[in-house]
């Protein structure tokens, strides 16, 4: 039997199918890696939502755009607490504790008194929880508005922030080096769009000026 040589031309198609293969394989593994350390956030957005919900529930809207975060968190519903707008990766810290009694956190968001604690050596700390969001609600959307419309996005930290794409950050969720955010749209779909990706999204806008005419 004689045997059978690839031609140049099969040699090169084998070559950019296997290395279509190799490059498929890295953008799955990213992928993997990045939906897989920011389960926790899609976790925290998903109760943000089921509170969204009940709000509508009672008062028929969504917050006031400039309350939103307070208006949340007043209703004690379960799950719903301070820190899970919290973003980590963000760098902005939870925390701030002190020796000092009479020293108060300086920073640009509200913080709560947690704990009072003695250390080994009798010195006594006071450590208070910071009020940090790193999401902003997009005040366009509206409950009963198209489903793939922006409700919350992931901004720099603060409180009770609101507003479009110019606030919106792609540093706090850096992964593999891919800048991107977090989207909780309005149907309660989360997801992490990379940077490229974000002019793709409805801001809901004339969805706003068809309405108002």
């Amino acid at each position: 039997m004689r045997k059978k040589w690839f031609t140049k031309s099969e040699l090169v198609v084998t070559a950019i199918i296997l290395s279509s293969l190799v490059l498929l394989g890295v953008i799955l593994t990213k992928a993997a890696r990045i939906h897989g350390s920011l389960a926790p956030y899609y976790s925290s957005l998903h109760i943000v939502h089921r509170a969204m919900e009940q709000y509508v529930s009672d008062y028929g809207e969504y917050p006031r755009p400039e309350k939103w975060c307070d208006l949340l968190l007043d209703q004690n519903k379960p799950g719903m607490r301070a820190d899970i707008l919290f973003c980590g990766a963000a760098g902005d810290p939870l925390y701030y504790d002190t020796t000092d009694p009479n020293d108060e956190p300086n920073f640009p968001v509200g913080a709560e008194s947690r704990k009072e604690y003695n250390m080994w050596n009798g010195t006594r700390h006071y450590t208070y929880q910071l009020k940090w969001s790193h999401y902003a609600l997009n005040p366009n959307a509206e409950p009963n508005g198209p489903a793939d419309i922006v409700l919350l996005f992931s901004t720099k930290g603060g409180w009770n922030q609101f507003g479009g794409p110019e606030i919106l950050n792609t540093q706090n969720y850096l992964r593999d080096g891919l800048r991107g955010c977090l989207i909780l749209f309005n149907d309660g779909r989360v997801k992490w769009l990379a940077a490229k990706n974000i002019g793709k999204l409805n801001w809901g806008t004339a969805e706003k000026e068809k309405s108002a005419k």
